[in-house]
């Protein structure tokens, strides 16, 4: 009998051992660290006409489940790591999905690519695209720019460290800068946005790095992204003080320790309280983990095992 207590505590620390080793090595890049002092959203002067738009084709979706006359369907798509295509009541948005990084994991064929620098399907008739931070998993200069040029309607809504790196690295800036917007925030501090008819409130939610998460009104529903957000103790604290729990939100999109390790369980369960989440920021090795933790603990998640994997929502009726 002690025996075998022994041998369930051994299997119990392993296991919490290679979640954090998981955690530990996600992709990353070094990113500007400076805090800003006041809340502040830029555009960026327009110089030129922007090219004309390549994009018309529809987003492929899985069949849907039956909706109301006046209910739209939402439709996620998964790209890599926190990457996510999202559609709904005849809006689309990417988030932290215009880059092509394969040290991280991600298995994009050439044709992928192309079609993502191309605005072609999935990636086409997007109306805003969103990015939280300037690490190499979720923003590529070039990959930007050039969807920007490829997809006039689009607008750019990201952390001013991400607009600077896209002015000074992609050389036909000044052809897309009338549609690009800047978001500078201090610790605590947040802004509400209707960008091509979508209402946005965007917050500051660091980790080793400032970042920004994103709440989003598309289609009747409440999403929330968390980027990058971090997952010390005062991060429950500081999701509450945007008041999320009655935010009454639909889906989150989260760092999948959040769910897959019951330490970082109060940052969902006390400052988020979403209806639904998805986990994210994984790609190659981190998904094996992933998909045995995050169900042992939360079997309802959404997980997505497949890049340009699609899962479609009907909300019940209000």
């Amino acid at each position: 009998m002690e025996n075998e207590k022994t041998t369930r505590r051994l299997i119990a620390l392993l296991f919490v051992m290679a979640l954090a080793a998981a955690r530990l090595t996600a992709c990353t890049s070094p990113a500007p660290t400076a805090t800003p002092l006041s809340p502040a959203v830029t555009r960026v002067p327009p110089t030129a006409t922007p090219m004309p738009s390549t994009a018309t084709a529809t987003l492929p979706t899985a069949t849907p489940e039956p909706t109301g006359p006046d209910q739209p369907t939402l439709s996620v798509t998964y790209t890599c790591n926190d990457g996510f295509i999202i559609s709904s009541g005849g809006k689309k948005v990417l988030v932290d999905a215009l880059f092509q990084e394969a040290r991280c994991g991600c298995q994009s064929s050439a044709e992928e690519g192309a079609a993502l620098k191309a605005a072609q399907p999935p990636f086409d008739s997007v109306d805003l695209i969103l990015i939280s931070h300037s690490h190499e998993d979720h923003f590529a200069p070039q990959i930007v720019g050039t969807y920007l040029q490829n997809n006039t309607k689009a607008e750019l809504i990201a952390m001013e460290s991400v607009v600077s790196e896209l002015q000074q690295q992609f050389t036909g800036f000044d052809q897309v800068q009338e549609r690009v917007r800047s978001v500078q925030l201090g610790d605590g501090q947040s802004v509400q946005l209707t960008v091509q008819g979508i209402d946005l409130e965007i917050i500051s939610a660091p980790a080793d790095v400032p970042n920004l998460g994103f709440l989003i009104q598309i289609g009747g529903l409440t999403l929330f992204h968390t980027g990058d957000s971090g997952n010390s103790p005062e991060m429950v604290a500081l999701f509450q003080s945007y008041h999320l729990p009655d935010k009454h939100i639909d889906l989150a999109f989260v760092p999948w320790w959040y769910l897959g390790d019951e330490r970082d369980h109060p940052l969902v369960e006390e400052g988020i309280q979403a209806q639904n989440y998805v986990p994210m920021h994984f790609a190659g090795d981190d998904a094996v983990w992933m998909f045995e933790a995050v169900p042992t603990y939360y079997p309802q998640a959404i997980l997505f095992r497949e890049e340009l994997q699609t899962w479609t929502f009907a909300p019940p009726q209000r």
